[in-house]
């Protein structure tokens, strides 16, 4: 008896907290030959729906951006794919703004460039590199006076 009683409650507690959301997959946006160009996923909450997710492809089928949204912004990390499969770029959002590490890729798989952003502004040095993984050049953003620090 204890086991169907325990069993019930625990039935209640996982539709309590199920009932009213799910999580549902959206095409967006078409190929002309119906594949699908633009996914989102949405969280169901009665009769909101939140974003969550956006996913971008290829018209091979292949992803070419992917990342998570928070509050209607792109949020976390985004990562965006060459028609290869390889990745091309990865880099933090915050609040619909770039923000922490960023890296981007050569089509061969070197490093291209890396830095940060800052709330959408690059902040500290920036490394660029030649196809084969030579460093051409650093840029240090903190020296950099912006336009928006300068007086009115």
């Amino acid at each position: 008896m204890k086991k169907q009683i325990y069993f019930f409650w625990m039935l209640l507690a996982v539709l309590f907290t199920s009932c009213g959301r799910k999580t549902v997959n959206i095409v967006k946006e078409e190929f002309e030959d119906g594949s699908p160009k633009v996914v989102r996923q949405y969280e169901i909450r009665g009769k909101d729906s939140i974003l969550l997710r956006e996913t971008i492809f290829y018209q091979n089928g292949q992803k070419y951006i992917e990342g998570k949204y928070t509050n209607n912004q792109r949020d976390s990390i985004w990562t965006a794919w060459l028609p290869d499969g390889k990745i091309w770029s990865q880099g933090g959002y915050k609040e619909g703004l770039e923000d922490g590490p960023k890296k981007v890729f050569y089509t061969n798989g070197s490093l291209f460039y890396e830095g940060e952003h800052k709330m959408g502004k690059r902040i500290g040095v920036w490394k660029f590199y030649d196809s084969v993984g030579n460093l051409i050049q650093s840029i240090d953003y903190s020296s950099i006076i912006s336009s928006d620090t300068l007086p009115h």
